[in-house]
Order: structure tokens, then C-alpha cells, then sequence
């Protein structure tokens, strides 16, 4: 069983864990650590906190551009707190390691990891990069930066004043390794050939400096681990999480991929294929108020052939006449996807004036040849950060430098400028894994945001910015070379296997009903609590005196430990235990109110614990204070405190000591406090964000039905579970009694609609937000005059194997359905309309009395 197997156990038993603030506070305040990030640092914590867990060297096993070097700078983080200073950061590539540095140690960079200021145990530490062990700074977060060639000179060479394993004995460092799949070789070879190899490998130069200190740590990081069964089983104990492209995609992290197929072998219709695709996307963009510019890579077979596709590019471009613009456009057929988007999108421009377009976005300073060695510094530089407004790079001719560690966000098209080559489609594979890294942009349908920046949001929403979230790949009809591109995408997680894609169209008749047209759909939002505060804009604070007395440094008393006591006196033991057998050992503790230190000690310690006390900071925090002094009056007087009865308090350094204990627990309190979510109000959106959708789902797992004759379902057809056909069956039996009831109703099936996702706050732990989107939704409404206009229910079929897992669903639901929910909206003149808000227990194997008595409260509502 491998290590991240093992910890999912304990996970699964309940044992849960906090990042610690010293990473979270420390990471650029421009990172928001995602989900399976955090569940990567969250296994790493338990193992080192579980002695049969404990691993002190551990591989990262996690996909291309799923934020590998987030983790690393985490893990610096957090073993620069458990007594680690040196760190030795490694890679096979050139490449990949400036890269890195930049991201590690230059503060300037737009991808710089850290904070501005690191403070780790309420002292500032900077970032050293070291040539060497012998230049590192004691108390400081000292980066040796090398290759594994470098180090395997470094320790095999002879020369004078050698590197050798010695040096490296008596200093405790942390070995970091990207890109681990590169130092294998060792492993691949039998046992008696990697005992005698020692130091004449990579492998077994790393090996040999991990082993040189027993206090060493080295973290490994992969995308794609050998399949060689020695080097599976020398990580099945040390894969401490594993996270593949597959899991990247369906977690919406990465673009769709597409093929342009392209008749023939001419090289001229894909450049002009790609060029007229990224200018489609660059003109979507700006009328959508997204800032972008998309980036084409022209990949070719040989250096040679790269630099004659690029004076091809350059001259194809001083060539080009209205005429072949026109020409290129009437080839394109409906089937073309992307490039028929753009046809239509441009068919009324001015023909001469996307020509003069094309000329002035692709000149020739806008383009980069990366095999150029001369200009490799600068070009490294370019290339790795064509996200930044002032990079104007748009085009990039590359052979296979860009294969590994090149983080880009930004390429939307991938041009093959290569005919034959079959067995190339591993490496093809691989840069399509980089290029589908998505890029992020707010977007919005009827004035409300829709989904994440950084995920897509158009899987099933049918809207031409599903252009800014695929990924085109425009190579010749060669179909033996698509069909082994399609098998390896397959592989690595990039492309579904056996799935369809499924239509699910909505009935004309509900399209033109009052209930789609007029109504409202009720929900509810999200928000973590800092951001909140941040965009408020109700200045006189946030948090009220009752909120913060449910803080624990609040609710009890802080225990303070003896500070400043000098005094040192030495007893006979034995005489001490026969004279008073029963002595108790605990201490003896007097309370001691935080306030009656004196305010001039208590703004010291406020000063010394940093900008979270400037007053700038805590009026945006704490409701109605006018002066700092008034947040000490309203605020820090309620903190109590115990202190040793032999605790000297009249030296005014002791007393700073004592305040400035508080200050940081306060403060350390209210920031993780500010890291938690909290549902917000609820509020009403129009229906018609219900929509035509498309589903992808795995052939043969669900029942299909044609639904026309299903009157009040909205969907022309259903897809889905046996269990849920079968409530929507309930609901046609029941079809009568609805319409008695109410005039108008209809039942809609929910797929996936982050617009429509509800959200509770877990009553097991404070601070903590559930999110789920129910399977079915019931609109009605009703004949006699209610207090609403429009009746809403949430409704959920639950099969069994999930059905306790889900419990908690199932509470909220009968919540709303004990006491239902009034919303309403009546801002700024629009439409005044009120929603009720139901809910209904599980509709279930096991439970269908519980839901048909529910149903008839349903129905005399």
C-alpha cells in the first residue's frame, strides 16, 4: 500500500489537521492555496506527525502545472520553522532552474512564491541564494540552486579543493528535487549493478548526499514517474501524495483540448489557421473586459526546420492579401469549431482592416525563437513570463526545449509544423499538458459572476468564451499519428475514455412560460471572511464585541508562564517527598486582568506585533472603535489572564513580555478566524440562467429517455440514475394532485450549475461551509394568493451507498422544509417578487413513506 493510501485512512477515521500560519501567512497574498493543495500539505503534516507515518524522504507524485513549486515553498516554510536553514533545490534542466530562482528569490518577479516580508516565530527572515554550504546565513532561508549534472562534478571530478560527501556531513539540509523522474537511472538497473555504480550515477550522487546527515530531508517532485516496476516499488513507501492530470482536468484546473485537422500537408493553413484563432480569442477577450493576449507555439521536427518556419511565418505574413483572408474563410466549414466561431465572429470586418490587424499584432519583434542559444538568458526570460502586460511575445518557435518546466498560462494554440514522426506523440502529449494550463477570467451571465477565475466555467453553458478555456491543436491529417495522440492523451488524463457527449435541450414550452421568463431562482452565496472585510464597504468594521468573545483567547483565561525569574534554589529531594508525601506539583496561579497593564506597555506591544494594530487596519475590523486606544478599551480589556504567584510584574520589560504574549495570540486568532468562509444572505436570480446543456458522461452508466411526453419536465430528455428516473416517475403519477394545486409547475434536473449551488454552515465545526447543488429542483405557482409567488424545492434521490455520507444534506433539506425561507428582491425598481424556499427529505429506497408525507405538506402549501 503506498504511504498517501495509508494516510487517506486516517483521514477517513476522522483525523483532520491546520495549515499552519506560518505558511499560510507567509506564501505571496496572492496565492490561494487550492483544494487538493492544501489536501498535499495537509498528508505531509499527519506523516510527520504520525511516527509510523514518518518519512524523511518523500516524492510528490502530481500533474503538470498543478502548482508543484506552491508545495516546495510551503515545505521551506515549514521546515525553516522545525529547524532547517539550508536547502539544496535541484533539477536536471538549466532551464527550469533559473526559472525557479526567479520564483523562489526575486520579489520583483509576477510569480514570486513568498511574501514581502517573511516572519517565521516573530522574526524576519529573508531569502539567501548560496553558491555554496560554506556561504549560508545562520537564521536565514539559505537556496543552493544547481543542476544534477553540477552536483555529480562537484563530487566525482578531480581537482584541487574538491566537493566531497564529507563537507556535506556536518550540516543538516533539505533536499528538494524537480522534475525526480530524471534521477532513476540507478533504480532501473539490478541490485549488484547499483551497489557497484555508487557515486557514477546521478541517482547515486543524490543518494550519497542524502545519506551524509541522518537528519536530511529530501522531497521528490513528478509528473510522470517511470512505469519501470524497480522504480515503483523504490516510491510505493515514499509517494507521499499523488494527484494526476486526470484529476487536474476534471477538477476544471486545465483548458479543453481540441483538434484541428487540417486536409493536406501545407504548413501555410495551419499558420494562418492558428493566427486567425488567436486573434478570434485576443477580440472575444477585449469585448468581454478580459485582459488578454494569447500566445501560438509553432512546434517543428529540428533547429534547422524551426528557423525556416520561421522566416516561412515572416514571409507568409508580408505575403498575405485580402484574397487569401477570404479565400481561407470560405474553406471553413460548420464542423470547424473554433475557426467557424471565428469566421462568423469576422465575416462582417473590414477584410483590409484585419489584414492590417494581423501585420501590426504579429511584426516580427512579437516573435521568439527559444533554440537560440546565444539569446538563451533572455529568452528564458521571455518565455516564462508571457502572462505579464509587458511581454509581448505572441508567437514562439520551439523544438523540445519547452517540453518540461515551462509554466505558461496563456497558449491557446499549438501549431505541429511537422509531417510523419509517429512515435513523437509522448513528447506532443507532454507540451499539450503545459499549453492546458488554464488561464483565468472572471465571467458573468445576467450581471452575475459565474463560477472561479481559475476554473472553467462552460462545460455545460453553451457561450463563445468557451474559447478562452480550450486549447486548439492544429496539426495534417495524418491519422495514424492522431490516433496514437489520442491513445496517449487518454493515458495521461488529458481526454476522456469512452464518454459521450450529451445534449440536454430545453422544451419550447417551458422557454415561454411565465415561470422562465418572469420568475426568480433563490440561493444563497459564499465568501471568506478576509475578503469580505477587504471589499466592504461599510468602513465602521466588521467583527462586533459578541463575535470576538467566541474567540478562545476570550472565552478563557490565558495561562502565562513565568517570565524574568532569576531566582534559582537547589533542594534535597528525598527530603522533600518524606517531609510532605502529598505535596501537589502544580503551580499556584493568581488571575490578572489584561487591561491593568499599563496602556503605554499594551500600544508597545500593539506596535511591535505589526500592521495588523494600525488603526487603519482595525477600523476596517472592529465595529465602531474611534481611536486604538478605544480598540483596547472595547476589545483587548475582556482578555483575562492567570500569571505564577511569584510572577514580578513592576519591571516594565516583563510587562512588554506579558502584552506582547497577548498581542500575537489575539492576532494570530483573528487571522486564522479571517481565513474561514461564512454563507451569506440569500438573494434571487433570474431562472433563465437555466439553460441548453452539454454533459459528458461514460457510455453505458446512465438511462436515457426521450421526455416530450412528460409535460411538466423542462427538458426535452433526461439522463440519469435508475433511482432518479424513477422520481421523476413519482412526480408524473402525482401530476393531478400538482395540478390542483398549482397553476403553473415544472421540475428541472440540475446538472452541475455552479450558479445554482447552495451552501449551509457545518454544524459539527464553527467557521466551516458546505457547498452542494441538489439533483432536482420543484417550481411552482400556486393557485390561491400565498404570502409568495413563486414556490421552490429542493429535491434529492440518494441511493444508499452514499445516503449516510450525505446525511448532512439531508438535515438541511428537512430544515427548509420545517421552516421554509421567504426571499425576496426589491432593489433598485426591479421586478418585486417573492420566492419560498422548500426542502424535502431523500427520496430513497428505503424512506418513500417519509417522502410521499412530505409530499402532501408540499402540496398544501
Amino acid at each position: 500500500m503506498k504511504l498517501c493510501e495509508r494516510i487517506g485512512i486516517h483521514l477517513d477515521d476522522g483525523l483532520d489537521i491546520e495549515i499552519p500560519l506560518h505558511i499560510l501567512e507567509n506564501l505571496n497574498s496572492n496565492i490561494e492555496l487550492r483544494e487538493y493543495q492544501i489536501n498535499a500539505l495537509k498528508y505531509y503534516l499527519i506523516s510527520q506527525q504520525k511516527q509510523k507515518l514518518n518519512r524523511s524522504h518523500l516524492m510528490f507524485h502530481m500533474a503538470t502545472g498543478s502548482g508543484k513549486t506552491v508545495i516546495m515553498a510551503s515545505l521551506i516554510l515549514d521546515c525553516f520553522a522545525r529547524g532547517y536553514e539550508n536547502f539544496v533545490f535541484f533539477v536536471n534542466s538549466t532551464a527550469i532552474l533559473e526559472k525557479t530562482k526567479q520564483n523562489f528569490s526575486n520579489p520583483k518577479s509576477s510569480k514570486y512564491l513568498f511574501a514581502k516580508n517573511i516572519t517565521i516565530n516573530t522574526k524576519n527572515i529573508s531569502i539567501n541564494v548560496c553558491e555554496n554550504l560554506n556561504t549560508c546565513k545562520k537564521g536565514q532561508i539559505n537556496i543552493i540552486f544547481t543542476t544534477v549534472q553540477a552536483l555529480f562534478s562537484l563530487l566525482t571530478l578531480e581537482r584541487e579543493n574538491a566537493l566531497t560527501i564529507s563537507d556535506f556531513q556536518d550540516q543538516k539540509i533539505v533536499m528538494l528535487a524537480d522534475e525526480a523522474h530524471h534521477i532513476n537511472a540507478e533504480t532501473k538497473k539490478s541490485k549488484s549493478q547499483s551497489q557497484a555504480q555508487d557515486l557514477q550515477s546521478w541517482e547515486g550522487v543524490i543518494k550519497a548526499i542524502y545519506g551524509a546527515n541522518k537528519e536530511n530531508l529530501m522531497f521528490e517532485f513528478s509528473a510522470t514517474l517511470p512505469k519501470d516496476k524497480s522504480v515503483q516499488q523504490k516510491y510505493e513507501d515514499k509517494i507521499i501524495f499523488e494527484y494526476t492530470l486526470k484529476d487536474f482536468r476534471n477538477d476544471k484546473y486545465s483548458k479543453d483540448i481540441k483538434l484541428l485537422k487540417y486536409e493536406g500537408l501545407e504548413r501555410i493553413e495551419r499558420i494562418c489557421g492558428a493566427v486567425i484563432c488567436s486573434l478570434y480569442r485576443q477580440e472575444l477577450a477585449a469585448l468581454n473586459h478580459i485582459v488578454l493576449k494569447p500566445v501560438i507555439l509553432f512546434k517543428s521536427k529540428t533547429i534547422k526546420e524551426s528557423k525556416e518556419n520561421e522566416e516561412l511565418f515572416l514571409q507568409w505574413i508580408y505575403d498575405l492579401r485580402v484574397e487569401d483572408i477570404e479565400r481561407f474563410f470560405n474553406n471553413i466549414k460548420e464542423d470547424s469549431g473554433i475557426l467557424y466561431d471565428a469566421k462568423v465572429f469576422f465575416q462582417d470586418r473590414d477584410m483590409q482592416e484585419l489584414l492590417r490587424q494581423i501585420r501590426r499584432e504579429f511584426e516580427k519583434h512579437f516573435l521568439i525563437n527559444i533554440n537560440d542559444t546565444n539569446e538563451l538568458q533572455t529568452n528564458q526570460i521571455l518565455i516564462n513570463t508571457l502572462e505579464d502586460q509587458g511581454n509581448k511575445i505572441r508567437v514562439i518557435f520551439a523544438v523540445d526545449k519547452l517540453n518540461e518546466g515551462w509554466d505558461v498560462l496563456n497558449l491557446f494554440d499549438i501549431v505541429r509544423l511537422i509531417e510523419g514522426s509517429i512515435n513523437d506523440t509522448p513528447k506532443e502529449a507532454q507540451l499539450i499538458g503545459r499549453g492546458a494550463r488554464y488561464f483565468p477570467f472572471e465571467a458573468s451571465i445576467d450581471g452575475r459572476v459565474i463560477g472561479k477565475s481559475n476554473q472553467r466555467k462552460f462545460d455545460d453553458i453553451n457561450s463563445p468564451l468557451k474559447a478562452l478555456e480550450t486549447l486548439s491543436y492544429h496539426g495534417a491529417s495524418e491519422n495514424e499519428f492522431i490516433a496514437r495522440l489520442q491513445k496517449e492523451l487518454v493515458e495521461i488524463g488529458l481526454k476522456d475514455d469512452e464518454k459521450e457527449i450529451i445534449l440536454l435541450s430545453l422544451k419550447e414550452e417551458f422557454k415561454e412560460s411565465e415561470i422562465y421568463q418572469k420568475c426568480y431562482f433563490a440561493t444563497n452565496s459564499v465568501m471568506r471572511i478576509k475578503d469580505e472585510v477587504k471589499n466592504s464597504k461599510n468602513k465602521s468594521g466588521y467583527f462586533t464585541l459578541e463575535s470576538i468573545q467566541k474567540l478562545p483567547i476570550c472565552q478563557n483565561r490565558i495561562k502565562i508562564p513565568l517570565i524574568d525569574a532569576h531566582n534559582i534554589q537547589e533542594e534535597d529531594m528525598i527530603k522533600a517527598i518524606d517531609e510532605a508525601p502529598e505535596v501537589q506539583t502544580t503551580e499556584i496561579r493568581k488571575d490578572f486582568e489584561f487591561k491593568d497593564l499599563d496602556k503605554a506597555v499594551i500600544y508597545k506591544a500593539m506596535n511591535k506585533s505589526g500592521e495588523f494594530y494600525t488603526f487603519e487596519n482595525l477600523k476596517l475590523l472592529f465595529k465602531d472603535i474611534k481611536s486604538r486606544q478605544d480598540f483596547i478599551d472595547k476589545y483587548l480589556s475582556i482578555i483575562k489572564l492567570t500569571i505564577h504567584e511569584k510572577q514580578n510584574i513592576s519591571n516594565p520589560k516583563t510587562r512588554l513580555k506579558i502584552a506582547l504574549l497577548v498581542c500575537e495570540n489575539f492576532k494570530n486568532q483573528m487571522e486564522k478566524k479571517l481565513q474561514n468562509f461564512e454563507v451569506k444572505a440569500w438573494y434571487l436570480t433570474p431562472l433563465k440562467l437555466i439553460g441548453d446543456k452539454f454533459i459528458t458522461r461514460t457510455k453505458g452508466a446512465v438511462v436515457h429517455r426521450d421526455m416530450q411526453s412528460s409535460a411538466q419536465f423542462a427538458f426535452k430528455n433526461f439522463v440519469g440514475t435508475d433511482l432518479e428516473l424513477e422520481f421523476v416517475d413519482f412526480v408524473q403519477r402525482n401530476a393531478t394532485k400538482l395540478d390542483e394545486n398549482f397553476s403553473q409547475w415544472w421540475l428541472v434536473r440540475n446538472e452541475r450549475n455552479s450558479q445554482m449551488a447552495i451552501y449551509t454552515q457545518d454544524n459539527e465545526e464553527e467557521n466551516k461551509v458546505k457547498r452542494f447543488e441538489p439533483d432536482f429542483y420543484f417550481f411552482a405557482k400556486p393557485k390561491e394568493k400565498k404570502n409568495f409567488e413563486i414556490l421552490q424545492c429542493f429535491i434529492e434521490p440518494k441511493g444508499g451507498h452514499i445516503e449516510a455520507m450525505d446525511r448532512w444534506k439531508e438535515e438541511f433539506l428537512k430544515t427548509l422544509l420545517e421552516i421554509p425561507k421567504i426571499v425576496e428582491n426589491d432593489e433598485n425598481g426591479y421586478y418585486r417578487q417573492k420566492v419560498q424556499v422548500m426542502g424535502m427529505p431523500f427520496f430513497a429506497q428505503d424512506k418513500q413513506n417519509e417522502f410521499e408525507k412530505s409530499f402532501v405538506r408540499l402540496l398544501q402549501i
